[in-house]
């Protein structure tokens, strides 16, 4: 049986190099080895991506700022 997950090669673009990272079936971010960027490394920003993804304050709808308040989008 083969134990290597899947994963999706993607841009992490918060900073605008363009480092090339994958992230695995069960949403861990790995060193994307042949990215033209980065050379299969994860900068400090791109290793902590989960946390950031996962947290509890996390906006997850897309909201509008009225009269200062943010609202949920319509």
């Amino acid at each position: 049986m083969d134990d290597r997950q899947e994963t999706t090669k993607t841009i992490r673009p918060y900073c605008g190099v363009g480092c090339g990272i994958a992230v695995t079936d069960d949403m861990r971010f790995v060193p994307w080895g042949d990215a033209p960027v980065n050379d299969g490394r994860i900068c400090i920003e791109g290793g902590a991506a989960t946390e950031v993804v996962e947290h509890e304050d996390r906006l997850t709808e897309p909201m509008v700022r009225d009269g200062g308040d943010l609202r949920e989008a319509t």
